[in-house]
């Protein structure tokens, strides 16, 4: 008995599966002997650029016509679609070559990725040839942008689920509100005057309207917030205030009366603006308290109504009239100001200039045999006050049918006007909701306008931020791999970014690896990979360009070595979320010349920016020889490598023999990986080896340990020469 090794590559098709879906072990077709010519790659460069997507192309035998897609009696017709799936696996099988036995066999995926294209080529009137090309993840992902932020994806995510009634997010180019949420539910800017009815003023002018986009005020946002202040300002005040003469700003939504007296939520984020009056702008004012609403409905303040807003102390109220409850002089008995009438909000406080996320629930209840409408009241998050009161509907007094609600509308108590700046708050998004949220939802959506988090921590560091982009993105948990990183970054800041692009920017700050490795999972590892942890520790195989008595090494056939000044870089700028830190050479400027390179990054701390750029310099300042790529064929001695090591952060040693028999030996990482197989290609050792074609595989390279080896606990010596890397 003889037993011998052969290994051939193996193609197979999958047609059923969604791009984003994992695939059935069962459905995928096995196309090996149809295949012409297959190459495909995947990697970077060098070191220092980003990881483009990879790509593949492989040719089919095609005389049949079933991978032609306008072929009704083909076996594939109607499944031949862009984004299906391709993989290309290593088989390798154990044999007897007396008897034709096999006693081990088994595939290793060396590619993964996704159809771009179907190219069929016709030869002397005969369909011949199919040439399929593939893209990996990145690909996949170069052309699928981002939510604008965490939070626009938080409430995106509550609108496709049915429970957003109204999204006005104040970025209008005109007098309408626009109703973000796609149920049409727009509003008007509009300026009431004289005391009339807001419902029934007319439009705000243009010019109002923008005059009153402040500052972004959700925090991971960078939309502008909406003033009232500022807009009431724009639209003047008369220069005498007669009794119920005032003029103010608000804006009116359509009927909202589907949810009186059920249940519902109303969400906002506020930053309270006490200083702006209209004395302080030299129109006329008044001294009256004021009350300034965020939602409300029925505008007679002495009859049917309910609202959310703030008092002129800035404690946020709840408040709920009837008609014929009041009492001149005396607040409304079925008015409810959380936590109690005449109290203050403890902490936090909402008069303080700061920015605070708002949330008023409203649920249907029994209390003591009476339906009641128990309203709850969130602070950044937090449950505040609870309250309750009877519910509208049971005193026979329904709302008016067909009213709007109003927001920013501000009304006087107990019979004065209010003139003081009309609406003191600068407010970001407004949403209401046709159910009540729960204590975990606000807090969701607290942490994602606040932090750009959907998790429970304040701060992400950068893979739970690819991880959340990952879940944004639409793919299933277990299509990424997402190595501990440990750099704080803003995660929130998603606006005008592809999943690529944010991703990128995540791994540049942590001078971190996000790629798609050959089995098909995107991933973003740490630099811990090349501090003396996993496989890019010690070298995996040791390549020879000349004949060699040791069975472990590995022939290859064309190297390149360069030394150049696209490998020199002395002043480096890493910018941060906030600015950017630079970090120069200048006895490597002086020699050379200056080579100035820059990072973006998503980091927040300005000293992380600092030691990646100062990293940078240190390794490139210097500029030394570099290994850019090799080629070897597919043989006996790299059997192992192809099926278990060939693949990007894998590092190898690699010897160069000079003319006058010296050698070079030096430990590179692995940077990118392509193959390039024609024909029938085959590696069989057999009597007599056979190989069909050809399978040549050519890695690119980029040193290791450069400018010296890192640091490693319990390995490296005190003062010795290892160093601790970024």
């Amino acid at each position: 008995m003889a037993l011998y090794t052969r290994m051939r590559p193996r193609v197979y098709l999958e047609f059923q599966s969604a791009p984003l879906d994992a695939a059935d072990p069962g459905d995928w077709i096995e196309v090996t002997e149809l295949v012409k010519d297959l190459d495909f790659q995947h990697g970077r460069s060098r070191a220092s650029d980003d990881f483009q997507p990879g790509s593949g192309r492989v040719v089919l035998d095609n005389r049949d016509s079933r991978f032609d897609p306008t072929n009704t009696d083909g076996p594939y017709y109607g499944l031949l679609k862009l984004r299906r799936k391709i993989r290309v696996d290593a088989y390798l099988q154990v044999y007897d070559d007396t008897d034709g036995s096999t006693f081990a066999d088994y595939d290793i995926t060396i590619a993964f990725g996704w159809v771009t294209s179907w190219n069929d080529q016709w030869r002397w009137r005969r369909l011949v040839d199919t040439t399929v090309t593939w893209t990996d993840a990145l690909g996949l992902l170069s052309n699928h942008d981002l939510p604008d932020s965490v939070w626009d994806y938080r409430i995106k995510t509550l609108v496709e689920a049915g429970k957003v009634v109204d999204w006005y997010r104040w970025d209008d180019d005109d007098g309408t509100a626009v109703d973000a949420s796609g149920n049409g539910n727009h509003g008007r800017y509009v300026i009431g005057e004289n005391g009339g009815d807001p419902t029934s003023a007319a439009e705000a002018p243009v010019g109002v309207v923008r005059a009153g986009r402040g500052d972004p005020v959700i925090p991971q946002v960078e939309r502008p917030g909406l003033s009232f202040g500022r807009m009431v300002a724009e639209a003047g005040q008369p220069a005498t205030a007669p009794t119920l003469g005032w003029r103010f700003p608000c804006v009116v939504t359509s009927d909202t009366t589907a949810l009186w007296g059920s249940e519902f939520t109303v969400e906002t984020w506020v930053r309270y603006r006490a200083a702006y009056s209209l004395s302080a702008a030299g129109l006329a004012s008044s001294t009256t308290a004021r009350y300034q609403w965020l939602g409300y409905w029925g505008y007679d303040p002495y009859s049917n109504s309910r609202a959310f807003g703030f008092s002129t102390a800035g404690q946020p109220l709840a408040e709920a009239a009837y008609y014929g409850e009041f009492v001149p002089g005396t607040p409304p008995a079925n008015w409810l100001h959380l936590p109690a009438v005449g109290s203050t909000l403890g902490t936090p406080t909402i008069d303080d200039n700061a920015v605070h996320h708002m949330v008023w629930t409203v649920e249907r209840t029994t209390s003591f045999g009476y339906d009641i409408s128990r309203v709850k009241m969130y602070v950044d998050g937090l449950l505040m006050a609870t309250g309750g009161t009877k519910d509208i509907n049971d005193f026979g007094y329904p709302l008016p049918g067909g009213r709007p609600m109003m927001i920013g509308f501000q009304h006087q108590r107990n019979g004065a006007p209010s003139l003081d700046f009309g609406f003191g708050l600068e407010i970001g998004d407004l949403v209401v909701y046709n159910e009540t949220l729960s204590a975990g939802d606000v807090l969701t959506n607290y942490r994602a306008g606040k932090y750009g988090n959907l998790a429970a921590s304040t701060e992400l560091v950068a893979s739970s931020a690819a991880e959340q982009a990952a879940t944004m993105a639409g793919y299933a948990p277990g299509v990424f791999t997402f190595g501990t990183t440990a750099k704080t970054v803003a995660a929130g800041k998603t606006a005008g970014k592809t999943v690529v692009d944010y991703l990128r920017e995540l791994a540049r700050g942590e001078d971190a690896l996000m790629w798609q490795d050959r089995y098909g999972e995107l991933r973003l590892d740490s630099e811990s990979w090349k501090r003396g942890v996993g496989p890019g520790a010690t070298a995996q195989a040791i390549f020879t360009d000349g004949p060699d008595p040791f069975s472990n090494r590995i022939g290859y056939e064309d190297c390149t070595f360069q030394l150049d000044d696209s490998l020199l870089a002395n002043s480096w700028s890493v910018s941060y979320v906030g600015g950017s830190r630079r970090y120069e050479d200048a006895s490597s400027i002086a020699e050379h010349g200056r080579y100035e390179q820059s990072t973006s990054t998503l980091l927040t701390d300005p000293d992380d920016a600092e030691g990646l750029a100062q990293f940078r310099v240190l390794q490139r300042g210097t500029p030394q020889v570099e290994i850019g790529q090799i080629t070897f064929p597919v043989g006996e001695r790299s059997l192992t490598f192809v099926q278990s090591y060939c693949d990007v952060r894998y590092r190898v040693e690699l010897i160069r023999t000079r003319p006058n028999g010296t050698q070079f030996t030096q430990d590179h990482w692995i940077e990118s990986v392509r193959h390039q197989i024609s024909g029938n290609a085959m590696y069989d050792e057999g009597e007599p080896p056979h190989n069909f074609g050809t399978w040549d595989i050519t890695l690119a390279l980029s040193r290791a340990d450069w400018p010296a080896t890192p640091f490693i606990l319990d390995t490296s010596e005190l003062d010795g020469s290892d160093v601790i890397w970024y």
